[in-house]
């Protein structure tokens, strides 16, 4: 067992160190700032393929679906089977030419079918 002097000299050590290297500590701020922003709030709103999401309930408000996968059962529905042929088309032929199609291309009822799968 540890005993709580060792414990109190190693945290007395270790907070030590951090004030040394604190202006390393703020330079670090950003960054993690950046991560949390761009990479973990994101995953809020992914919540969303799981709820029956209701507008004045909000994200954490609204009840979940039952079964949790039932939009993946009817985007997989033949009746969802255009859209998601044209949606991979043209995802294909991006990626054959290169070329990185709009979501929001108005002239292409396509882009508008894609756009509002996703």
């Amino acid at each position: 067992m540890v005993q709580a002097s060792s414990l109190k000299t190693n945290l007395l050590r270790t907070l030590k160190i951090m004030n040394r290297r604190k202006a390393l500590y703020f330079m670090m701020i950003p960054g993690i700032a950046f991560l949390f922003v761009f990479n973990y709030m994101p995953m809020y709103g992914a919540i969303i393929a799981f709820k029956n999401f209701a507008i004045k309930k909000g994200i954490l408000a609204s009840p979940w679906a039952s079964p949790w996968y039932k939009y993946f059962e009817q985007l997989q529905s033949a009746k969802y089977s255009i859209i998601r042929r044209l949606c991979q088309e043209k995802d294909l032929s991006g990626h054959i030419s290169g070329v990185s199609w709009p979501m929001t291309d108005r002239k292409n009822s396509a882009s508008m079918l894609c756009a509002a799968q996703r």
